[in-house]
């Protein structure tokens, strides 16, 4: 189970323990090559994983879209650049016509 607290000192639930949106590196959809089974994986900017488990519930664009939304306005510089050169905005909106919406907390 995860839940999404929004805002600028939002955070993700997990099992683990939350994790603030600012301590985010990175999230991405990974499929386990021997269960089949995707998990959400978010790593934070002290190099801790935090597994998510999605099973098939949940597909990439959804992925995307949930941490554009909600946790990119809120990352560091670094964290938001390497967000850009991982995600394709032209793609996911053909695929999902969802539109970054700029400054949206700040």
């Amino acid at each position: 189970m995860v839940s999404l607290v929004p805002g600028p000192s939002g955070y993700i639930q997990t099992k683990k323990g939350n994790v603030s949106f600012k301590n985010i590196q990175g999230a991405e959809l990974r499929r386990n090559g021997f269960t089949l089974v995707n998990s959400l994986v978010i790593t934070t900017h002290d190099h801790k994983q935090y597994r998510v488990p999605a099973y098939g519930l949940i597909g990439e664009n959804d992925v995307n879209v949930l941490v554009d939304q909600y946790i990119y306005p809120h990352m560091i510089e670094s964290a938001k650049e390497a967000w850009n050169t991982k995600i394709d905005l032209d793609k996911l909106y053909e695929d999902t016509k969802y539109k970054r919406k700029d400054n949206i907390y700040m």
